[in-house]
Parts: structure tokens; C-alpha cells; sequence
């Protein structure tokens, strides 16, 4: 699987949540007609948020860096807490 084989898109929809914003992720086959890459990924779905929440705690940096959560430009200051906290809410307890 090559990383142009899947596509991403994150979105919030204000309307839909009273305390504001909320988050949604979605992974797709960026093929058309698609090759099933996406409903795999779907049942792996706890196992990659662990690993990217191990993968951005384990990161030496204080506020985020383009190993963890990507460039400061794309991303904002306080990027790798929001990563924590949003992983936070991901994953079940």
C-alpha cells in the first residue's frame, strides 16, 4: 500500500454539536471504485489511534514538530496537545 492509496479529510460540524466543535475523520480509497484499503484500516481503527497517541507522547518535542504532528505552519501552536486531547476522546477507555 502506498501512502497515495489513501486519501484524508477532517471536517467539524458546528451545527450538529452543542459544545462546539467535533471533529470527524474520515480515511478513504484514494482510487476509484476503490481497492478496499479503507474498511481494513476501519478494522484496525483502535490499533492506529493507540499507536499514533504512543507515537506523539513518545515525541521529545514541546509543543508539536513535523515527526509527530505534522509542520507548525499546518498545524498551529499547541498542535500536539490538541492531537492528545482529540486521541483522548477517540479511544475508548
Amino acid at each position: 500500500m502506498r501512502s497515495a492509496d489513501l486519501g484524508i479529510a477532517i471536517t467539524d460540524d458546528l451545527a450538529r454539536s452543542p459544545a462546539g466543535f467535533e471533529p470527524n475523520l474520515f480515511v478513504y480509497d484514494n482510487y476509484p471504485g476503490g481497492i478496499g484499503q479503507s474498511a481494513a484500516l476501519f478494522r484496525m481503527n483502535a490499533r492506529l489511534l493507540a499507536g499514533a497517541r504512543e507515537l506523539i507522547r513518545s515525541c521529545s518535542c514541546d509543543a508539536g514538530c513535523p515527526a509527530c504532528v505534522g509542520p507548525l505552519g499546518e498545524i498551529g501552536e499547541g498542535g500536539k496537545l490538541a492531537a492528545i486531547r482529540l486521541l483522548k476522546e477517540l479511544i475508548p477507555a
